[in-house]
Order: C-alpha cells, then structure tokens, then sequence
C-alpha cells in the first residue's frame, strides 16, 4: 500500500472505521466517483479516455476532460443608442400585438366601419408616397420662405379627426374646419329630476343655515353686549369727569343696556343713576341724575334688570331692593323687596341676572355657599343651589350668556362649574396658591373658559372649565411669574372684556389704583392706560409686556425698565403750579365702559370718587 493511502487508512481507523464501514464505503465507489468527476468538472463519456499512468501520476488534462472551454461575460457599459432603438422596437411590436390582438376580437360592423389593421397594411404597400405641394405663400417672420429647394423639409399634416375618417368610410363629405360652432348640434347633459331637486334643496339648506349662523351670533352678542366697542379702539387715558357724590367708598359700577346711563352704589347706602350722554359735549354735568337711598346699609352689590328699565341693590343688612328708572322724569318707585336671612344664608355676595323668556331671574349668592333664583315675575324662590362649605365662602360669579352654566370662586381659591339644567356642580379647579377669588367673567365667545382674578401679584388667569387647564395669565407684578411663594399685596379687582372682531381685550383696575390695558392678540401691545395717583409724572416708568410659556401656561408679564431720565433742571424757575395728578389716590374697586358718541371707561375708588376716561 502506497504512503498516502496507508496514512488516509489509519486516519479514517483512529476516528472510528470499522469493517462495515469499509464494507458500504466499497458498495458506494461508483457513486463517489461519478461525484467526484462531476465537482472535477468531468463528465461520465471522459473517463474512459483517462489512462492508468495519468490516473496514478494524478494529471489531468482539461481539453480531454471538458472539450471546448466556453467564455461567459456581460458588458456592463452598453452603448445607450442600442438601448434606446431596443426599447423602442419592444414598445412597437408590443403595440402591434395589441393592435393585432384587438383587429381579431373586433366586430364586424366595426371592421366594416373602420377596416381590420390587415387591410390597412395592404392600402399602405399598395398606395404611393403621399406628398403634399405646398404653393408659395408670404413668409413668415423669422421662417425661411418655401422654396422647391427647402420643400422636402415640410412635413404635411396626416392628423385627421374620427368624423373625417367615419366620413371617408361611410362616402359621406367631412366636415371641415370653417364651419360654425352654431352649426354643430349642441351637448346636452341629461340629469334625473330627483338629483337635480336634491341639489336646489342642498343649496337651499346652506343658505337657511348661514341665516340662522349669522341670526345665533348677533343674538349672542346682544345678549352679551347691547353696544360692543367699535374695532381697534384705544383707550388714551384722557380725563373727562370727575365725580364725587359718594360719601364712602363706591363698591359697583353698572351700564344699562342702551348706555344711556350708568349706576354706582356706595358703602354709604346710596345708589346714584348717571346720565352718559351729559358726561361730554355742550350740555355737560358732573351731577347725578336720580339718587336712591331708601334701603339702608352699605349697598355692596348693583345690576340692571328687565332690559334697564329697573335696579337691583342688595345691601348688608340683608335687604334687596329692586326699583324702576323712568327716563322721562326723576321719580323712583320701589317695584320688590326681599329680605335674606343673614344668620342662615349669610351677607349677599355678588348678583346677577337673565331672562328665559318664561322667568326673569335674579340670581344673588350669600356667604355660606347658597345661590338663589329669584323669579321676579312671580316673586317667589325658583331654585336654590347649595355649595359645599369645604371649597370655601363664596367671593363672586358669573352666568354665562347662554344660560347653560355658571362658575363661582371661593375664598380658599377654587372655581366650581355648576350646570344650571340639572342644578348640578360639573368641575372644580382650585388655584395652586389657594389664593382668594376676588373676581370671576365668564368668555362671551369661548365655551367653558372663565377669567379669574386672585389675590396678590394682579393676576388674572384664563381657566378652561372642561379641561381644568390654566391656558394664560396675566402676571403685573415684580415677583417671578407664577410663583408661589414670592408675592405682592396688590390684586385686581374690577374687570372688563372686550370682545370685537380684529381684537380681544381686558381692562383691569384694583388695588394698585393703575388700569390696564391687556391685548390679548398682541400681547406687545399691552399697556398702562392711566397711572396712579403716586406715580411720577417728569419721571415715568418704561413698561414693557413680553408673553412666554411657563408649564404649558402662556404667561403676559410686565416688565419694568429704567426711568427716563429728567430734562426739567430745578435751577429754572416754573411758570406755575404743578398740574395735579389724574389718576386714583385710593384703590381701584370697579370698572366698566359705556359708549354714546364714543367710548368712555368709567372707574370707582375707595374714596369714593368715580372718574372717567376717553
């Protein structure tokens, strides 16, 4: 046995092979050479010719084994033209075998029409060239006139409509290109009478809707606002009238319906009616019209009722009264009295009113969580909510227009949403400070959002009842915005939206004794409207308003700059007396705006004085 063979053996011997092994391995030799000559690349024919000695010397020799030896290769750079001539032979013989495909499935009255493709093939190699003489015609500007040497170069139109070639088929002559559009017989379009009802009832639909849309949104307005303030007003902080009747502070400001007039109530138990329209021109008077001071108390809360034509006045003793305003005289006639239990339901609050159009209610709130409608048609209680004493006493609220919902604000700073179908609290958001409500308006416009004022750092916050967010604030004060615990004693305490259609707007007025003007677009355009009493006048302040998000909250601040500097040198003698301040030397307790000829904002201080502005 040769080496190599005797050293395989005792390979194969050491890792297992036994006798049967060797055995099936034998069995198996035909087939294991037959594979080894094909991963040889021989083929089975060849093996004949192999001879014992090339066999044992272990050569093989290729041209006997595999014959010819084939080359396979691509070109991967193919010439660009063969492409594209390739492409376009294939799309044509695909055309055609469409064409030829759909000339045998054609009908016959078709192919009589129109003829087969065979017969069109056999017209084309039968009939002649078709050339075209063109007669010589004036040249157009920037073409080559025709001339028999050019004339090769124009190539005659073969386009032809489907009514020529129908008519070249049928004999019939084809219609040319001068005749009329009249002469042609004219499309109509054919659409079932029940469509074209649906489609006149579509349209009817839409424009009832539109009516009924712009009808809802001026009712809401009127409901809301008799006179809404005219587009991009601003208010110049102009003095127009002081007035100082009141003996004591002036706790509510009201304009009736028609703005015509104006009511003021004070802690020192009167009511006084102010004709708006003599506040300017040339019949002017800083005289009261009517005054009313029958009830007794220090009269805390004032609305008009029953389209301005009477007062509601509520006062600490428990007394409400409710008396007519006749504008054709001075005569004041008490219409209904109602007395509240102060030990039970505690002092009233805040009051508001609204008509269904079956009642008119006047809704007031006590101390200690009761709300009571009063129906002043019957007179008798026509509901009474019960607030729960854990949220707090009740500060003030607000009705919305609507008549849906109402929202209250305690003193321990939770707002509670009550539904006034079912007479049923909804939600209650409380203010993360906890701190006292001091004012609640419900938006005329913007469904389940209120604006709330708080005490301390004169902020007002714009809650969405549904949701419970606090979507923006508005932050006048030096203490970081939203803070908890670095805050201001001044707060805001009267307020005023406005609602027009290029800008939304809020005045506020409270303890600083400053109004101010909030854009609520715009924030950059928000501003002091009149100053304080106190505040410098040679040296204003530069206030600034920059809006940012702070916890998903977009908050309005007011930032304040450097003074200006001085130009006024004390070594100049002045021409006389300084002129005395126009702002408010006491707080700021209410504020409103009414308007005849334009607008004014009428505001009430602590002192009792009532000023107002342009």
């Amino acid at each position: 046995m040769e080496e190599a063979l005797a050293q395989l053996y005792r390979k194969l011997t050491s890792q297992g092979m036994t006798e049967k092994d060797e055995d099936k391995a034998l069995a198996l030799k035909d087939f294991m050479l037959k594979l080894h000559r094909a991963r040889a690349g021989s083929s089975e024919s060849s093996t004949s010719s192999f001879d014992d000695d090339a066999q044992k010397n272990g050569t093989l020799d290729i041209l006997t084994v595999c014959g010819n030896v084939t080359r396979r290769h691509a070109d991967l750079l193919q010439n660009q033209k063969a492409e594209n001539t390739t492409a376009v032979s294939k799309r044509k013989s695909k055309k055609i075998q469409r064409m030829e495909s759909s000339s045998s499935t054609m009908n016959e009255e078709w192919k009589h029409m129109f003829g087969s493709l065979e017969e069109d093939r056999e017209k084309r190699k039968m009939s002649p060239k078709i050339s075209r003489k063109v007669e010589p015609t004036t040249p157009i500007k920037g073409n080559p006139p025709t001339t028999p040497g050019n004339q090769s170069m124009v190539q005659p139109s073969l386009t032809m409509s489907m009514s020529q070639l129908q008519a070249n088929v049928e004999g019939t002559p084809p219609i040319t290109a001068g005749v009329s559009r009249q002469d042609k017989a004219p499309i109509q379009n054919r659409i079932s009478q029940c469509k074209l009802e649906l489609r006149n009832l579509v349209y009817e639909k839409r424009e009832q809707y539109a009516v009924d849309c712009m009808a809802q949104t001026l009712t809401e307005t009127a409901l809301w606002e008799s006179k809404p303030v005219p587009n991009n007003w601003k208010p110049k902080g102009v003095l127009v009238a002081h007035l100082h009747e009141h003996r004591a502070a002036v706790n509510r400001i009201q304009v009736s319906d028609d703005h015509q007039f104006f009511a003021t109530c004070s802690s020192d138990g009167s009511v006084k009616i102010w004709d708006g329209s003599k506040i300017e021109g040339k019949s002017i008077t800083n005289r009261s019209r009517q005054t009313y001071a029958k009830q007794g108390g220090q009269i805390k809360c004032l609305l008009f009722c029953d389209n301005s034509h009477s007062v509601a006045s509520a006062s600490d003793n428990g007394s409400i009264h409710v008396f007519s305003v006749e504008t054709g005289s001075n005569r004041i006639s008490v219409l209904h009295t109602e007395h509240v239990d102060v030990s039970e339901h505690g002092l009233v609050v805040d009051m508001s009113y609204f008509d269904t159009g079956s009642q008119s209610i006047l809704v007031y709130a006590t101390v200690h969580g009761h709300m009571i409608g009063w129906d002043l048609r019957a007179p008798r209680v026509a509901w009474t909510l019960r607030n729960d004493s854990k949220h707090g006493l009740i500060t003030s609220f607000s009705v919305h227009h609507l008549q849906s919902w109402l929202a209250l604000g305690t003193s321990s700073g939770t707002h509670v949403c009550w539904d006034m179908r079912f007479q049923l609290p909804i939600t209650t958001i409380t203010h993360p400070t906890g701190a006292r409500v001091r004012h609640i308006l419900a938006h005329p416009f913007e469904q389940s959002k209120i604006l709330s004022s708080v005490q301390g750092n004169n902020e007002v916050s714009e809650w969405d009842m549904e949701t419970g967010d606090r979507q923006r604030v508005l932050w006048a004060s030096t203490a970081p915005p939203l803070s908890t615990t670095q805050t201001s004693n001044h707060s805001v305490s009267g307020m005023y939206l406005g609602v027009t259609d290029n800008n939304n707007f809020l005045l506020t007025a409270g303890s600083d004794m400053r109004v101010r003007y909030w854009d609520l677009i715009d924030s950059t355009k928000s501003r002091i409207v009149v100053g304080a009493a106190n505040d410098p006048v040679n040296q204003p302040a530069t206030v600034s308003y920059r809006s940012k998000i702070i916890e998903s909250t977009e908050v309005i601040q007011e930032l304040y700059g450097k003074p200006k500097s001085s130009t006024v040198h004390e070594d100049i003698p002045r021409w006389g007396p300084d002129a005395p301040s126009q702002g408010h030397h006491d707080m700021i307790t209410d504020i409103n705006v009414y308007q005849t000829t334009q607008c004014f904002i009428v505001t009430s201080s602590r002192d009792g004085v009532v000023k107002v502005w342009k």
